[in-house]
Protein backbone atom coordinates (compact mmCIF):
# COMPACT_ATOMS: atom_id res chain seq x y z
CA UNK A 1 0.00 0.00 0.00
CA UNK A 2 1.39 3.46 -0.97
CA UNK A 3 0.45 7.24 -0.16
CA UNK A 4 0.02 9.38 -2.94
CA UNK A 5 -0.37 13.40 -3.57
CA UNK A 6 -1.04 12.84 -7.08
CA UNK A 7 -2.48 9.95 -9.74
CA UNK A 8 0.07 7.12 -10.71
CA UNK A 9 1.75 8.17 -13.73
CA UNK A 10 2.29 5.51 -16.53
CA UNK A 11 5.73 5.34 -15.76
CA UNK A 12 4.97 3.74 -12.66
CA UNK A 13 2.11 1.52 -13.44
CA UNK A 14 4.62 0.14 -15.61
CA UNK A 15 7.27 -0.41 -13.18
CA UNK A 16 4.52 -1.87 -11.10
CA UNK A 17 3.48 -3.95 -13.80
CA UNK A 18 6.84 -4.89 -14.65
CA UNK A 19 7.31 -6.30 -11.10
CA UNK A 20 4.59 -8.68 -11.19
CA UNK A 21 1.81 -6.39 -10.12
CA UNK A 22 -0.88 -5.56 -12.94
CA UNK A 23 -3.88 -5.08 -10.60
CA UNK A 24 -3.96 -1.61 -8.62
CA UNK A 25 -6.61 -0.16 -6.75
CA UNK A 26 -6.83 3.51 -6.62
CA UNK A 27 -8.72 4.62 -3.35
CA UNK A 28 -9.13 8.67 -2.79
CA UNK A 29 -8.75 9.11 0.96
CA UNK A 30 -8.91 13.02 1.01
CA UNK A 31 -8.24 16.55 -0.26
CA UNK A 32 -5.09 18.88 0.24
CA UNK A 33 -3.76 21.95 -1.29
CA UNK A 34 -0.36 23.21 -2.37
CA UNK A 35 -0.46 26.29 -0.46
CA UNK A 36 2.11 29.23 -1.15
CA UNK A 37 3.18 31.54 1.89
CA UNK A 38 5.37 34.29 3.28
CA UNK A 39 6.22 35.57 6.55
CA UNK A 40 3.63 37.57 8.84
CA UNK A 41 5.08 40.39 7.98
CA UNK A 42 5.77 39.97 3.98
CA UNK A 43 4.75 42.09 1.71
CA UNK A 44 1.50 40.98 1.27
CA UNK A 45 1.60 39.10 -2.36
CA UNK A 46 -1.46 38.08 -4.37
CA UNK A 47 -0.51 35.91 -7.38
CA UNK A 48 -1.74 34.24 -10.20
CA UNK A 49 -0.99 30.83 -12.28
CA UNK A 50 0.38 33.40 -14.88
CA UNK A 51 2.37 34.96 -12.23
CA UNK A 52 3.78 31.97 -10.94
CA UNK A 53 4.53 30.66 -14.10
CA UNK A 54 6.51 33.65 -15.32
CA UNK A 55 8.25 34.03 -12.35
CA UNK A 56 9.42 30.05 -12.15
CA UNK A 57 9.77 28.96 -15.47
CA UNK A 58 12.78 27.84 -17.30
CA UNK A 59 11.58 29.77 -20.40
CA UNK A 60 8.32 30.76 -20.43
CA UNK A 61 6.02 30.77 -23.65
CA UNK A 62 9.34 29.70 -24.96
CA UNK A 63 11.92 32.39 -23.89
CA UNK A 64 14.83 32.81 -21.61
CA UNK A 65 13.52 33.85 -18.15
CA UNK A 66 15.29 37.09 -17.52
CA UNK A 67 12.75 38.51 -14.65
CA UNK A 68 14.27 38.97 -11.66
CA UNK A 69 11.31 40.77 -9.45
CA UNK A 70 8.06 40.11 -9.17
CA UNK A 71 7.31 43.75 -10.83
CA UNK A 72 9.35 42.41 -13.89
CA UNK A 73 6.47 39.58 -14.01
CA UNK A 74 3.44 42.00 -13.57
CA UNK A 75 3.69 45.43 -13.36
CA UNK A 76 1.14 45.30 -10.21
CA UNK A 77 3.28 43.71 -8.06
CA UNK A 78 6.14 45.24 -5.78
CA UNK A 79 9.75 45.45 -6.90
CA UNK A 80 11.22 42.77 -4.72
CA UNK A 81 13.48 39.86 -5.99
CA UNK A 82 11.67 36.52 -7.16
CA UNK A 83 12.80 34.34 -4.34
CA UNK A 84 10.75 30.98 -4.23
CA UNK A 85 11.74 27.99 -1.97
CA UNK A 86 10.05 24.80 -2.37
CA UNK A 87 9.98 20.80 -3.31
CA UNK A 88 12.42 18.93 -5.83
CA UNK A 89 11.62 17.29 -8.54
CA UNK A 90 11.10 13.91 -6.66
CA UNK A 91 8.00 15.54 -4.66
CA UNK A 92 4.64 14.74 -5.33
CA UNK A 93 4.13 18.08 -4.29
CA UNK A 94 6.27 19.40 -7.29
CA UNK A 95 4.55 17.10 -10.00
CA UNK A 96 1.30 19.19 -8.26
CA UNK A 97 2.92 22.38 -8.55
CA UNK A 98 3.43 21.77 -12.13
CA UNK A 99 0.10 20.35 -13.14
CA UNK A 100 -2.25 22.55 -11.04
CA UNK A 101 -0.34 25.56 -11.15
CA UNK A 102 2.59 26.37 -13.61
CA UNK A 103 0.71 24.72 -16.69
CA UNK A 104 -2.54 26.59 -16.05
CA UNK A 105 -0.35 29.70 -16.08
CA UNK A 106 1.25 28.80 -19.52
CA UNK A 107 -1.83 27.19 -21.17
CA UNK A 108 -3.20 31.17 -20.92
CA UNK A 109 -1.30 31.65 -24.24
CA UNK A 110 -3.21 30.16 -26.90
CA UNK A 111 0.10 29.10 -28.62
CA UNK A 112 0.64 27.29 -25.81
CA UNK A 113 -2.52 25.21 -25.24
CA UNK A 114 -2.44 24.91 -29.29
CA UNK A 115 1.16 23.22 -28.42
CA UNK A 116 -0.18 20.45 -25.75
CA UNK A 117 -2.26 18.99 -28.96
CA UNK A 118 0.58 19.34 -31.60
CA UNK A 119 3.56 18.38 -29.41
CA UNK A 120 2.91 16.85 -26.19
CA UNK A 121 6.86 16.63 -24.88
CA UNK A 122 7.28 20.56 -25.91
CA UNK A 123 4.56 21.57 -24.19
CA UNK A 124 5.48 20.32 -20.91
CA UNK A 125 9.08 21.24 -20.89
CA UNK A 126 8.01 24.63 -21.90
CA UNK A 127 5.52 24.99 -19.14
CA UNK A 128 6.74 22.69 -16.27
CA UNK A 129 10.30 22.79 -16.22
CA UNK A 130 11.32 25.22 -13.53
CA UNK A 131 14.70 27.75 -13.60
CA UNK A 132 17.53 26.92 -12.27
CA UNK A 133 19.28 30.19 -11.22
CA UNK A 134 18.95 29.96 -8.13
CA UNK A 135 14.81 31.92 -7.82
CA UNK A 136 13.82 28.54 -7.17
CA UNK A 137 15.54 26.92 -4.17
CA UNK A 138 14.34 23.28 -3.80
CA UNK A 139 14.59 22.56 -0.19
CA UNK A 140 14.26 18.74 -0.23
CA UNK A 141 11.85 16.49 1.13
CA UNK A 142 11.10 18.96 4.66
CA UNK A 143 8.52 20.93 4.13
CA UNK A 144 9.24 22.26 7.50
CA UNK A 145 12.31 23.62 6.62
CA UNK A 146 10.81 25.44 3.85
CA UNK A 147 8.78 26.95 7.46
CA UNK A 148 11.58 27.94 9.06
CA UNK A 149 13.33 30.06 6.47
CA UNK A 150 9.82 31.58 5.86
CA UNK A 151 9.40 32.66 9.44
CA UNK A 152 13.02 34.52 9.20
CA UNK A 153 12.69 36.25 5.87
CA UNK A 154 10.29 38.44 4.85
CA UNK A 155 10.75 38.60 0.63
CA UNK A 156 10.97 34.63 0.49
CA UNK A 157 7.85 32.79 -0.55
CA UNK A 158 7.17 29.18 0.32
CA UNK A 159 5.43 26.03 -1.90
CA UNK A 160 4.34 23.44 0.21
CA UNK A 161 1.08 21.10 1.54
CA UNK A 162 -1.85 23.31 2.96
CA UNK A 163 -1.12 21.49 6.33
CA UNK A 164 2.07 23.05 6.92
CA UNK A 165 0.55 26.57 6.41
CA UNK A 166 -2.20 25.42 8.56
CA UNK A 167 -0.25 24.43 11.39
CA UNK A 168 1.80 27.66 11.33
CA UNK A 169 -0.45 30.60 11.11
CA UNK A 170 1.08 31.74 14.36
CA UNK A 171 4.21 32.38 11.37
CA UNK A 172 3.08 32.53 8.42
CA UNK A 173 0.48 33.68 5.87
CA UNK A 174 -0.42 32.43 3.41
CA UNK A 175 -0.74 33.81 -1.10
CA UNK A 176 -4.18 34.18 -2.43
CA UNK A 177 -3.98 32.75 -6.09
CA UNK A 178 -6.37 34.03 -8.41
CA UNK A 179 -8.12 36.33 -5.70
CA UNK A 180 -8.24 32.67 -3.50
CA UNK A 181 -6.99 32.48 0.11
CA UNK A 182 -5.40 28.95 0.83
CA UNK A 183 -7.94 27.54 3.57
CA UNK A 184 -9.96 24.69 4.64
CA UNK A 185 -12.93 25.63 2.82
CA UNK A 186 -11.41 27.11 -0.26
CA UNK A 187 -9.40 24.00 -0.44
CA UNK A 188 -12.47 21.58 0.29
CA UNK A 189 -14.71 23.59 -2.74
CA UNK A 190 -11.82 23.42 -4.62
CA UNK A 191 -12.13 27.11 -5.23
CA UNK A 192 -8.32 27.38 -4.39
CA UNK A 193 -6.30 26.71 -7.69
CA UNK A 194 -4.02 24.42 -5.81
CA UNK A 195 -6.51 21.60 -4.23
CA UNK A 196 -5.75 18.29 -5.37
CA UNK A 197 -7.10 14.90 -4.28
CA UNK A 198 -4.57 12.64 -1.98
CA UNK A 199 -4.56 9.07 -3.35
CA UNK A 200 -3.47 5.32 -1.85
CA UNK A 201 -3.14 2.82 -3.79
CA UNK A 202 -3.67 -0.75 -2.94
CA UNK A 203 -2.07 -4.25 -4.38
CA UNK A 204 -5.67 -5.97 -5.42
CA UNK A 205 -4.36 -9.48 -4.90
CA UNK A 206 -3.90 -8.33 -1.45
CA UNK A 207 -7.47 -8.62 -1.02
CA UNK A 208 -7.59 -5.37 1.43
CA UNK A 209 -10.99 -3.79 1.29
CA UNK A 210 -9.94 0.20 1.94
CA UNK A 211 -13.36 0.30 3.69
CA UNK A 212 -12.04 -1.35 6.38
CA UNK A 213 -12.19 0.66 9.76
CA UNK A 214 -8.18 -0.37 10.11
CA UNK A 215 -7.34 0.80 6.66
CA UNK A 216 -9.52 3.71 7.31
CA UNK A 217 -8.28 4.56 10.39
CA UNK A 218 -4.84 4.36 9.71
CA UNK A 219 -5.05 6.42 6.93
CA UNK A 220 -7.07 9.10 8.51
CA UNK A 221 -4.13 9.15 11.52
CA UNK A 222 -1.28 10.01 8.76
CA UNK A 223 -3.66 11.96 7.04
CA UNK A 224 -3.76 15.84 6.45
CA UNK A 225 -6.35 18.53 5.36
CA UNK A 226 -9.47 17.29 3.86
CA UNK A 227 -9.89 13.65 5.82
CA UNK A 228 -11.12 14.95 8.91
CA UNK A 229 -14.37 17.14 8.02
CA UNK A 230 -14.64 20.92 9.88
CA UNK A 231 -17.14 19.45 12.33
CA UNK A 232 -15.11 16.45 13.00
CA UNK A 233 -11.57 17.86 13.50
CA UNK A 234 -12.01 21.60 13.51
CA UNK A 235 -9.03 21.89 12.24
CA UNK A 236 -6.85 19.49 14.39
CA UNK A 237 -5.59 17.35 12.03
CA UNK A 238 -2.81 15.87 14.56
CA UNK A 239 -5.10 13.80 16.55
CA UNK A 240 -6.26 10.69 15.43
CA UNK A 241 -9.50 9.31 14.45
CA UNK A 242 -12.39 8.48 17.00
CA UNK A 243 -13.86 4.94 16.33
CA UNK A 244 -17.09 6.96 15.25
CA UNK A 245 -15.29 9.21 12.84
CA UNK A 246 -13.61 6.18 11.45
CA UNK A 247 -16.78 4.82 10.46
CA UNK A 248 -18.08 7.66 8.76
CA UNK A 249 -15.01 8.01 7.15
CA UNK A 250 -15.43 4.47 5.83
CA UNK A 251 -18.93 5.29 4.06
CA UNK A 252 -17.05 8.04 2.23
CA UNK A 253 -13.70 6.27 1.01
CA UNK A 254 -13.93 6.14 -3.13
CA UNK A 255 -12.23 2.88 -4.81
CA UNK A 256 -12.13 1.56 -7.53
CA UNK A 257 -9.50 -0.25 -9.73
CA UNK A 258 -6.89 1.87 -12.18
CA UNK A 259 -7.68 0.85 -15.59
CA UNK A 260 -4.04 1.23 -17.90
CA UNK A 261 -5.95 1.79 -20.81
CA UNK A 262 -7.21 5.68 -19.29
CA UNK A 263 -5.71 6.44 -16.17
CA UNK A 264 -2.43 6.53 -16.75
CA UNK A 265 -2.43 8.85 -20.04
CA UNK A 266 -2.99 11.71 -17.91
CA UNK A 267 -6.91 12.31 -18.80
CA UNK A 268 -8.78 11.76 -15.79
CA UNK A 269 -10.91 14.30 -13.71
CA UNK A 270 -9.19 15.82 -10.75
CA UNK A 271 -11.70 14.42 -8.50
CA UNK A 272 -12.62 10.90 -8.23
CA UNK A 273 -16.04 10.06 -8.97
CA UNK A 274 -17.62 8.49 -5.98
CA UNK A 275 -19.31 6.22 -8.04
CA UNK A 276 -17.24 3.95 -8.56
CA UNK A 277 -17.78 0.15 -6.87
CA UNK A 278 -15.55 -1.26 -5.22
CA UNK A 279 -13.38 -4.39 -7.21
CA UNK A 280 -15.04 -8.04 -6.62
Amino acid sequence: MENASRRIKKSEYEDCAKNGVKDIVEVQVGLDGIAFAEAMNGPGLSLTPLDIYKALAEKPFGKPNTSKTWKDVNPALPALPISVYGPPKTSGTRDALAELILEKGCDTDPAMKALKDSNKDQHKAICTSVRTDGVYVEQGENDNLIVQKLATNSNVVGVFGFSFLEENMDKLKGIAISGVAPTYASISDFSYPGARPLYVYIKAASQVDPRSEGICCGICGGMGPGWLSEEEGNGDFSRRCSRKECRHRQSHVAARPVDPEIDVRGRLSTFLDRSWPLPS
